[in-house]
């Protein structure tokens, strides 16, 4: 395991949410979001959890890649969930959503397998 992180919604600082020190799935209910295409692994999540739940919500736009998603966020497109890893830049605030859950990533390799020279490096700096 590398990292074990929970989800935050990214909201601008001006949002009613930006005060909250966490957030409820119904609080969702009828919110544009910036999701990652249908059929990601993220987008699935999220959309099982809401499902769940009978939470109706809308797609503002869909986006690959945390930077993507957050800079549409900070134009005013949608508003977004993400893991808490992120780095939002001052116009926006990530809130806990803790009804997501955490993810762990973890670091994985072939065993047997000889890693290159960088690739050794890389695995020593992941996980010492």
């Amino acid at each position: 395991p590398l990292a074990e992180v929970g989800q935050m919604l990214v909201v601008p600082r001006t949002h009613p949410f930006a005060e909250r020190s966490r957030l409820r799935l119904a609080d969702l209910r009828g919110v544009a979001l910036v999701v990652p295409p249908a059929g990601r692994p993220h987008r699935q999540r999220i959309d099982a959890a809401l499902r769940e739940r009978a939470i109706e919500w809308e797609v503002a736009v869909e986006a690959s890649g945390w930077a993507l998603i957050i800079r549409l966020c900070s134009l005013g497109v949608g508003l977004a969930i993400v893991n808490d890893l992120c780095h939002l830049p001052r116009d926006l605030v990530g809130v806990p959503l803790p009804e997501l859950g955490s993810i762990t990533y973890h670091a994985v390799r072939r065993a047997g397998l000889t890693p290159s020279t960088g690739g050794a490096a890389l695995w020593e700096l992941l996980v010492g």
